[in-house]
């Protein structure tokens, strides 16, 4: 949305006599408080429909159990009718790198008040490349930094 009052508003039959601008705080305080309410509603109903969340690592069987350690350690088994597996994303650090002001993984960004005055994105999956794809359209025109893919030349 503020890519297209930013840039295309004409096309769409909008106008301004000032410069529209983007609060990027303004936004990220309701992107949280969207996504809070989501994972508020997802657990009530699984509490609503008796739906166990089981965290920990697992090993599925072919029957209708599996074992595998729970979150507080020790072995366990646990059987199931049905099962849905979300396995979720973890970050990975290039080798020889370390957190700190600079380094930040997907949690630390989406979970930042500020846009980033530049940034290198690593990583080409779908968390990297959403990334890439939102802060761009943030950016005011001429701001954003070039954008290089694995697979073809950098964008501009």
């Amino acid at each position: 949305m503020a890519y297209i009052l930013r840039n295309e508003a004409k096309t769409f039959g909008i106008s301004s006599d000032s410069e529209i601008k983007v609060d990027y705080g303004a936004a990220y305080s309701r992107s949280r408080k969207v996504a809070d309410g989501r994972a508020r509603g997802v657990r009530f109903l699984m509490k609503k429909n008796n739906i166990t969340r089981d965290r920990g690592v697992r090993h599925l069987h072919r029957s209708a159990h599996d074992r595998g350690r729970a979150d507080g350690g020790g072995s366990q088994s646990v059987e199931f009718e049905q099962c849905i597996i979300a396995t979720g994303a973890s970050a990975r650090l290039l080798p020889g790198t370390s957190l700190g002001p600079r380094v930040v993984t997907y949690t630390e960004q989406i979970l930042s008040e500020s846009l980033p005055a530049s940034v290198i994105i690593v990583g080409a999956g779908a968390i990297g490349v959403e990334f890439a794809y939102v802060l761009r359209k943030l950016w005011r025109r001429g701001d954003h930094p070039r954008i290089s893919r694995p697979d073809g030349p950098a964008g501009g």
